[in-house]
């Protein structure tokens, strides 16, 4: 006769088999398999996401963005935020200049309203193939997020 057994396997044994005492060793394998997973993300947590907030440095208010904070991939160049501010602002990617803020500003500041408004000496410009890991990691703040400005490029 046939029984329900542990764990709602069928066995035909009261006590169990050999096979309910490999699925309590797949078990654990899984579980230690999803602890060892957890963890190595705990490790890599500072590599996850680099948090940033994007203003413009141009008096006309439409080139503000609507969500100017983004939390992004560390691998991700300046080249694509370039490309990123041009597609939400109808812009070429070549007309845009970023430029990272060097000062200890709050990022709940209007930086473009600042007086005095931001110094030359605080801004630092910023090359397309720049990573937002290599920017983060020459930052000298204490800040856990970026401040990069934003502009459209002056014609000569």
């Amino acid at each position: 006769m046939l029984a329900w057994g542990r764990g709602g396997a069928r066995s035909h044994t009261r006590h169990g088999n050999a096979s309910s005492c490999n699925n309590k060793n797949a078990r654990s394998t899984r579980l230690s398999k999803l602890v060892e997973y957890l963890r190595s993300l705990e490790e890599n947590n500072d590599e996850l996401d680099v948090h940033l907030m994007l203003i413009s440095m141009d008096n006309e208010s439409f080139m503000n963005l609507k969500q100017p904070y983004l939390c992004c991939r560390p691998s991700l160049s300046v080249k694509h935020l370039c490309e990123y501010i041009a597609r939400k602002k109808a812009l070429e990617p070549e007309e845009v200049e970023i430029f990272l803020v060097k000062g200890q500003h709050n990022p709940n500041d209007n930086l473009s309203s600042l007086h005095p408004p931001i110094s030359v000496d605080e801004l630092q410009i910023l090359k397309g193939q720049e990573t937002l890991a290599h920017l983060k990691a020459n930052c000298t703040s204490s800040r856990d997020h970026l401040i990069l400005a934003y502009r459209k490029k002056e014609t000569a």
